[in-house]
């Protein structure tokens, strides 16, 4: 085993919660530097943002897939190994499916989307290579 690898000494628990951490706060700044951008606030005026009507179900869908990593950073800390690296795994994947396809075309929107797919990998290997030890070597 090699020495001075970055992640060795880190629980996974909490690797994979800051992780969700990062997560949310990628999914918050992309969404909030879309609103200050021009014709946002007029978009959601007309009840039309990037090409979908605004209605309850696409709202309980957004907040639905908001609060995801809200309750993965709790559910990484409290859960046993072995369903916390399922859940991690398939929540994981689910959210990267959720991320790739979204149609972000600006730089800054490019890069949170970049910053995320790295992040949503990393949650995904980490949780795959979690083995019964409780140092991860990544």
């Amino acid at each position: 085993m090699r020495k001075n690898r970055i992640f060795d000494a880190i629980d996974p628990k909490v690797l994979l919660s800051q992780l969700w951490i990062f997560l949310l706060f990628c999914i918050f700044f992309a969404d909030f530097q879309w609103l200050i951008t021009a014709g946002a606030i007029e978009a959601i005026s007309s009840g039309v943002v990037r090409g979908y009507e605004v209605k309850p179900d696409l709202m309980l869908f957004a907040s639905i897939v908001h609060i995801i990593p809200v309750w993965m950073i709790v559910l990484s800390r409290i859960t046993t190994r072995v369903f916390n690296r399922y859940l991690n795994m398939i929540i994981g994947a689910f959210n990267l499916l959720l991320v790739l396809p979204s149609g972000w075309t600006t730089p800054d929107q490019i890069f949170f989307k970049v910053a995320e797919v790295l992040c949503l990998v990393l949650i995904v290997g980490v949780a795959w290579k979690w083995t019964k030890q409780e140092k991860i070597i990544v």
